[in-house]
């Protein structure tokens, strides 16, 4: 029999629309591996693109059948994932507009139906939002950057399967360029249109921006900025 895929939650209307979800994805890419009786593992499917076909209905090209054995799967949404032993993403988070979904599906045996996969979200969301209680100035925002998050990182797919809850963000390993190069803007307005801040909070980049996870670094303020920080470039009109 064939190995086919379904999605964990695509049949669940009520699941919650986020920016990236199994309800909007067209495709995603998997790779597996299934283990000879003498231990060795041998690649049954390398970086193979799954393609929606309707509600929770997927298909791919040429097929494969099930070896018999059971077999590891390793998915991604968004991103190539790196075939071989270390399955791992060199992920790069460029303008952080763009979600990471995993999903492992460890030790698959052949069963009635298609293989479910439970897709997990592998990136953070961010954003910053402003409000003034001022009524005497006027605030005139121009820029707004995060200063001192990793803009690179080595994702480690888990070795257990993402079919229950729970954390996967310490998969990652992070690294960051030289920190002057890797502020992430939110908001950078043009010459003659800064955003005006008022009591209503507002939020710098609506859609949020999608960071690799990573602990805070403390501010340091000297000759030089260092650390994490926020910076809001703006002016006040009396």
């Amino acid at each position: 029999a064939y190995i086919d895929f379904a999605v964990a939650g695509e049949d669940d209307d009520s699941m919650t629309r986020a920016t990236t979800t199994t309800l909007n994805i067209n495709n995603f890419k998997v790779s597996a591996y299934a283990q000879d009786a003498y231990g060795t593992y041998h690649t049954l499917m390398d970086q193979v693109t799954v393609r929606r076909t309707g509600q929770n209905s997927w298909t791919y090209s040429p097929k494969v059948n099930w070896p018999g054995v059971p077999v590891d799967f390793f998915a991604s949404v968004k991103v190539d994932n790196n075939a071989g032993s270390n399955h791992t993403i060199n992920y790069s988070i460029g303008t952080g507009d763009r979600d990471l979904l995993v999903a492992v599906r460890m030790r698959a045996e052949q069963k009635s139906g298609p293989l479910k996969l439970n897709f997990r979200h592998a990136l953070t969301r961010i954003n910053i939002s402003l409000q003034t209680d001022r009524r005497d100035v006027r605030i005139e925002v121009r820029n707004v950057t995060l200063h001192g998050a990793p803009d690179h990182g080595l994702f480690t797919f888990p070795t257990a399967s993402t079919t229950d809850p729970g954390e996967i963000f310490s998969q990652w390993e992070t690294q960051s360029t030289t920190k002057s190069e890797a502020d992430m803007t939110f908001f950078q307005s043009s010459a003659d249109l800064p955003h005006t801040l008022s009591d209503k909070q507002w939020e710098a980049y609506s859609a949020g921006k999608f960071m690799i996870p990573f602990d805070l670094t403390p501010f340091e303020a000297g000759t030089s900025l260092n650390g994490t920080y926020i910076a809001v470039a703006c002016r006040y009109v009396d």
